[in-house]
C-alpha cells in the first residue's frame, strides 16, 4: 500500500491491516474494535495455515487465510453460511473399480493420514474408476463438488450423472493436471458452469466443479478417471471415455483423494469436514458498532481503502465493505457492488456511479479506494490506480451508525487491509492510493 502516515494523505483514524497483523487489532489505536463471531459446534470452520495446510478453527475466532504455495497471508477470511451435503469428506467412502483403494494411506492437506489412494490396473480400459459413495439426498438446483487430489497422472476426468438412467443425464469434466485447466466437457440433460483448479501444500490439487443435474447425484455414484495422456470423453459415467491408445494406466501410479465437499450454490467454499452426516458452517460476522465505530467515523466527510480478494464472484451481488445507516437496504452508504461483467458503487438509494473493471470468476486481488463530503455532496472511487468515477449526491449522508466487513453473501472474500481517513481525500490521492 501507499504510504499510510505520509504528508499525502495524513493520519487515518482506522486501520486494520488484516494480512500483515494476523489479528483485529486496529492500528492506530492498538485496540480490537471488531465484534467477530461464527457460532458453531465443532470443527466446520477451516482455512488455509502458513504451512500451506488446512487447519480448523474453533468457534467465534477469526482466520487468517494464506496462499498454500507462497505462505503469504491473505488477510481475513469472510464466507456465508454452506452446509456439506456430502456425509463422508475423509472418511475411507470410496469405491473402485479395476484397480485398488486403500484408506487412510496416504497424508492429507491437513497434514493427518486421511486421505485414499486409488492404484488402476496396468492396461486398464475406461471402466477403471474411483466412485464416490453416493448421498441419500438429491439436488436439482446448481451445485459446487470440491475434492482434493494428489498424482503424477497428467489428466483427470470428473463425472456425474442426475438419475438412474446414467446415459440421459450426465456432466463429465477433463482436466489437464500439468496446466490446471479444462480441455473437455460434455453434458447432456445438465448444465455445466465452471470449474477452478488450484495447486495446494505438498503436491495437491483443489478441484471445483460447478453444475446442476437433475436429480443431482441420485441413482449412480460420481467419480474419477485417471490417464498418462489426454483422453477423449465420449458419454456415460463409467464408461466416460474412448477404449483408444489414448487413455493410459501403468498399475504403480496411484491417486491420492480426499475433502469431498457438496453444496448448494455457484461457488466453493472452505473445506467442511463430515463424518457421517451433512454438516454446516454458519457465517462470519465482523462489525464495528456503538463507542468503536463513532470514535473513528467522520459523518460530514471521509475516504475509505481496502485491498481485498474476492473468490467466485458471479452474478450475485457482492457487498465490500459496507458502511450502513441505521435501518434496513437501501439506506446504505459506500457499498461496492461485484457484479459477474459490470461493478457499480452505491451511495445510499440516490445515486449510482459506473464503476472500473471487469469481475471474472476467478480470484481477483483488488484495491478500492471511495471518498465523500456532505458538504458539497460528491463522492469519488478509484480501482487498482484506474482514473476516478465521480458522482453527486442529491443529499447529505447522515445518522451513519456502524460498519459490517465483507458482508457474508455473494462470494468468499479476503480482506487484507481497511483503512479510513476522517476527509474527503482528493481524486489524485485516490488514484494513488489503489496502485
Amino acid at each position: 500500500m501507499a504510504i499510510t502516515y505520509g504528508k499525502n494523505y495524513g493520519r487515518p483514524t482506522l486501520d486494520l491491516n488484516f494480512a500483515e497483523n494476523k489479528s483485529l487489532i486496529d492500528s492506530v489505536t492498538g485496540r480490537n474494535l471488531i465484534t467477530f463471531s461464527r457460532s458453531q459446534s465443532g470443527k466446520e470452520a477451516t482455512y488455509v495455515g502458513s504451512d500451506g495446510l488446512i487447519k480448523y478453527a474453533g468457534a467465534d475466532e477469526p482466520r487468517f487465510d494464506y496462499d498454500p504455495v507462497s505462505g503469504v497471508c491473505k488477510g481475513l477470511l469472510i464466507e456465508e453460511q454452506r452446509t456439506n451435503l456430502w456425509n463422508y469428506s475423509d472418511d475411507p467412502t470410496f469405491v473402485s473399480f479395476g484397480g485398488s483403494v486403500s484408506p487412510y494411506s496416504e497424508l492429507a492437506p491437513d497434514g493427518n493420514y486421511t486421505a485414499s489412494v486409488f492404484v488402476p490396473n496396468a492396461a486398464a480400459d475406461s471402466t477403471d474408476r474411483i466412485l464416490f459413495i453416493p448421498r441419500s439426498n438429491t439436488l436439482s438446483t446448481q451445485q459446487v463438488v470440491t475434492f482434493y487430489v494428489k498424482t503424477t497422472y497428467s489428466y483427470l476426468a470428473f463425472f456425474a450423472n442426475g438419475n438412474s438412467n446414467q446415459s440421459n443425464v450426465t456432466v463429465n469434466v477433463g482436466i489437464n493436471l500439468l496446466t490446471n485447466s479444462v480441455y473437455q466437457t460434455t453434458v447432456a440433460n445438465g448444465i455445466y458452469t465452471s470449474s477452478s483448479i488450484t495447486d495446494m501444500a505438498n503436491g495437491y490439487k483443489r478441484i471445483s466443479i460447478t453444475y446442476q443435474t437433475d436429480g443431482g447425484f441420485g441413482g449412480k455414484q460420481p467419480g474419477i478417471i485417471v490417464s498418462d495422456t489426454q483422453f477423449t470423453i465420449v458419454g456415460n459415467p463409467g464408461r466416460a471415455v474412448d477404449q483408444t491408445a489414448n487413455y493410459t494406466t501403468d498399475g504403480i501410479k496411484s491417486l491420492a483423494i480426499w475433502g469431498v465437499q457438496l453444496e448448494t450454490g455457484s461457488f466453493p467454499t472452505s473445506y467442511i469436514p463430515t463424518k457421517g452426516s451433512t454438516v454446516t458452517r454458519n457465517a462470519d460476522e465482523a462489525s464495528i458498532t456503538g463507542t468503536n465505530f463513532s470514535s473513528w467515523y467522520n459523518q460530514s466527510e471521509g475516504t475509505i481503502f481496502s485491498e481485498s480478494q474476492i473468490e467466485f464472484a458471479l452474478s450475485i451481488p457482492n457487498k465490500f465493505p459496507n458502511i450502513y445507516r441505521s435501518g434496513t437496504f437501501p439506506n446504505r452508504l459506500w457499498v461496492l457492488y461485484l457484479l459477474n461483467v459490470i461493478n457499480y458503487l452505491q451511495i445510499g438509494a440516490d445515486a449510482f456511479a459506473n464503476f472500473v473493471g471487469i469481475f471474472s470468476s476467478s480470484p481477483q486481488t483488488f484495491k478500492v479506494a471511495q471518498a465523500l463530503s456532505n458538504s458539497d455532496l460528491t463522492y469519488s472511487a478509484s480501482k487498482d490506480g484506474a482514473t476516478p468515477k465521480t458522482g453527486s449526491l442529491s443529499k447529505s449522508i447522515t445518522n451513519t451508525t456502524s460498519i459490517a466487513i465483507g458482508n457474508n453473501d455473494g462470494a468468499v472474500k479476503r480482506i487484507a487491509r481497511l483503512t479510513y481517513w476522517p476527509t474527503r481525500l482528493p481524486d489524485l490521492e485516490l488514484q494513488q492510493l489503489t496502485k
